[in-house]
């Protein structure tokens, strides 16, 4: 299926293909001169953009596991449910603690099969607690890390959810429509049209719920009940979403026709605005659609185009004109002509530029105006939240700008203090796009975006290395990347980074050191502690050198550590362990 998927993204990119002889020889070998000869405007534009050296984010399914048989599987789930049978056993404060412990323990096992037993036990037990945010972040693990369709395993999913008596229809139904749009950016339309379905039927059963509830609020009070909210208006959303879907399918062959004109006639302005708008405004792929919005015959969208494009290849991408850019489409998404999608989308877009330019604004007015549009696109409080000082957007005397190489739309602007073999690693200019896009990117690409500035720094920069600022800036950006895709922090992958850190001390002393340095929040996490389990303490003393190869040494190191109140349940688990094999009674 992913195959499958990958070759019908390339045939949506193939409008490039017939059209320019570099690209078409570099994307299908087969050298076009006659083409080439004939279309100069087009390929000195995508020149320009960069597009035909640019590379693709790497693939998540290159390293991508095999499912496990059915028989292994049954077998591993029957083993964990042995090992964690007082867990299952313990109903008294519901199943969340255990669900939080099997996706903690999912991320430390080696053994792939169990990996993934623990991944359906943990979803099995969020379908039938009704926990929508548990229940997608164990499949996403499994869709992340085995071969398994990503939208069809959300999609899965949510119908379960849908089954189950806990159900938060309401909140469903919100899920549900954020898989529509999804799937409808990566023309997963099968995924579309059975998640609409659900999306529905999830609304009209919330509505009735609070028909009943209303009816029965009056009959006990005399009074009527409090409005609802939000809620009232998801079936209408959800309707909404199901005509969306229709005008998508119209888009999709209004692309495919415009594609078919620019086989002959490249330059057609009514075919490259079409080609343009889709690529923009429905697949969120703006570095390919600008080239195209500007051959098009739309005077307002060419315009704002190539202002954006002379942004992208300008080395001087100040504050002003990031806010120029980024007013410029805003305007263009409230005018005449725009569907609603596509108003959404450049909407979307222009907080992305926002966002860049907010550190450094400084004029009251423009501040003002940032807040409330960010708000408008459902992101209130950013403003709030987004660090002011120490950003590479403007040159300031006395900064180290050179030495900072990130992407201009960074998605937290990193400190002056930031080490500079970090720099490198952090989110490409590539992978913050994804980010900022997510809702048009298929799951497959955000995933690969989210985690592989994480795989870069943990390969390429190790956390004996990392500076307090280092640690306190990938935890926030960590954290920042997963409330911008998923709506919410991932404490799991917060709690690995801190880990990392605490455990790249070099002594007792260090570790100390930088625990203390660490957000009492981070250390109270139930992931930390489970992750600082018995087996990393030992291994973590025992990478320490010659110095703590013996018993008694070790147990100093980690008595130490326990005087200073920064011992974990499992670093005394194993310091009992070395206390037996030195003889030493417990203290």
């Amino acid at each position: 299926m992913r195959k499958t998927l990958e070759v019908k993204h390339a045939r949506m990119r193939i409008w490039l293909v017939p059209t320019i002889a570099a690209v078409a020889s570099c994307l299908i070998g087969v050298p076009s001169p006659a083409l080439a000869q004939r279309l100069p405007t087009l390929e000195s534009l995508l020149r320009e953009e960069g597009q035909v050296q640019r590379k693709a984010l790497p693939d998540a399914a290159e390293d991508r596991l095999a499912v496990p048989a059915d028989d292994d599987l049954a077998a591993a789930r029957e083993l964990i449910k042995q090992a964690y049978e007082e867990d299952y056993a313990d109903t008294a404060g519901g199943p969340q603690r255990l669900i939080d412990k099997l996706l903690a323990t999912a991320g430390q096992v080696d053994d792939s099969t169990r990996r993934y037993a623990l991944l359906v036990e943990a979803e099995r037990l969020a379908i039938d607690a009704g926990s929508i945010d548990d229940a997608i972040e164990a499949s996403s693990q499994r869709s992340e890390s085995y071969e398994i369709d990503p939208a069809a395993c959300r999609l899965d999913t949510l119908v379960a959810l849908s089954r189950s008596d806990a159900r938060n229809d309401a909140a469903l139904c919100r899920v549900l429509i954020d898989l529509v749009d999804q799937s409808l950016s990566s023309d997963r339309i099968d995924v579309a049209e059975k998640a609409v379905v659900e999306a529905i039927a999830a609304a009209k059963r919330s509505e009735r719920r609070e028909r009943k509830t209303a009816t029965d609020e009056r009959k006990r009070t005399g009074r009527q009940a409090p409005d609802a909210g939000d809620d009232t208006g998801l079936l209408a959303l959800a309707v909404d979403k199901q005509k969306e879907l229709k005008d998508h399918r119209r888009w999709s062959q209004a692309y495919d026709e415009a594609v078919e004109t620019l086989r002959t006639l490249p330059d057609d302005p009514a075919a490259n605005v079409t080609v343009g708008r889709y690529r923009c405004f429905v697949k969120g792929e703006w570095e390919e659609g600008l080239a195209a919005l500007r051959l098009g015959d739309s005077e307002k969208l060419r315009a704002v185009a190539a202002d954006e494009a002379e942004l992208r290849r300008s080395e001087q991408r100040t504050t002003e004109r990031v806010m120029a850019v980024a007013n410029a489409w805003w305007k263009v998404s409230e005018g005449s002509g725009m569907q609603p999608r596509e108003s959404r989308a450049i909407k979307r877009h222009a907080a992305a530029l926002y966002e860049e330019a907010q550190p450094t604004v400084e004029d009251p007015v423009d501040q003002a105006l940032i807040r409330k549009r960010l708000a408008a696109v459902g992101e209130p409080g950013k403003a709030a939240k987004q660090p002011v000082a120490s950003t590479p957007t403007r040159s300031t005397p006395g900064r180290r700008n050179g030495a900072l190489k990130i992407p201009a739309s960074s998605i937290l602007p990193a400190p002056m203090k930031l080490s500079e073999e970090l720099i490198p690693l952090l989110p490409t200019e590539a992978e913050v796009q994804v980010i900022q896009n997510h809702v048009n990117m298929p799951d497959s690409r955000i995933s690969e975006a989210r985690r592989g500035f994480l795989r870069r720094v943990e390969q390429n920069f190790k956390p004996e290395k990392w500076s307090e600022v280092d640690a306190a800036y990938l935890m926030s950006l960590c954290e920042k990347v997963y409330l911008v895709v998923n709506g919410r922090g991932s404490d799991f992958e917060k709690s690995r980074l801190a880990v990392s850190y605490v455990l790249g001390s070099r002594n007792e002393k260090e570790f100390i050191t930088r625990s203390q340095s660490l957000p009492a929040q981070v250390l109270k996490e139930f992931y930390f502690a489970s992750q600082m389990d018995e087996s990393r303490i030992k291994a973590w003393l025992m990478g320490l050198g010659p110095e703590y190869a013996s018993a008694r040494r070790k147990l100093q190191a980690i008595e130490y550590i326990s005087r200073q109140g920064a011992a974990t349940e499992g670093m005394l688990k194993y310091a009992q362990a070395l206390r037996n094999a030195t003889g030493d009674a417990e203290q």
